[in-house]
């Protein structure tokens, strides 16, 4: 059996990216929404969203829509948003759907993170039978940090 005796810079660059990139770009959250959110529940996860929004930018995080340019969508049936797109703190769109759905966002551990973390942590709280969170980064990974 032989060794691959490559350093980690060595082994980013040959896929053509920095080391630090090799370790967070696969970081991924996964929700399922098991039933629909109540309307009272969704009016919590709505108001919740506003929140982090803020909380973030105490923070110097800017959230984003989902294309990482317009502003954040909290609607009657999804969120919708992202990290800025300026200075490459975007990365895959974060969803979360009223409705039932399964569903995962890579967040390369980018500031947007946060709110990520901090929304599914609020929604799996208040209503615990309604959605399953998990994480690459385990269990402790899904907290509220906003």
């Amino acid at each position: 059996m032989t060794t691959d005796k490559r350093t980690l810079n060595e082994v980013a660059e040959s896929f053509g990216l920095r080391s630090e990139e090799l370790l967070t770009e696969g970081y991924t959250h996964y929700w399922k929404v098991k039933r629909d959110f109540t309307p009272q529940e969704w009016s919590k996860i709505k108001a919740e969203a506003h929140r982090l929004i803020d909380a973030a930018k105490a923070d110097g995080i800017t959230i984003k829509g989902g294309d990482g340019t317009s502003a954040p969508e909290i609607s009657d049936k999804e969120i919708w948003i992202n990290g800025d797109d300026k200075g490459d703190k975007s990365h895959e769109t974060f969803t979360l759907s009223k409705s039932k759905d399964d569903n995962f966002c890579k967040t390369a551990r980018k500031p947007y993170d946060a709110y990520v973390v901090s929304l599914l942590a609020f929604a799996k709280k208040i209503a615990p039978d309604a959605i399953s969170v998990s994480s690459n980064g385990g269990p402790s990974a899904i907290q509220k940090v906003l």
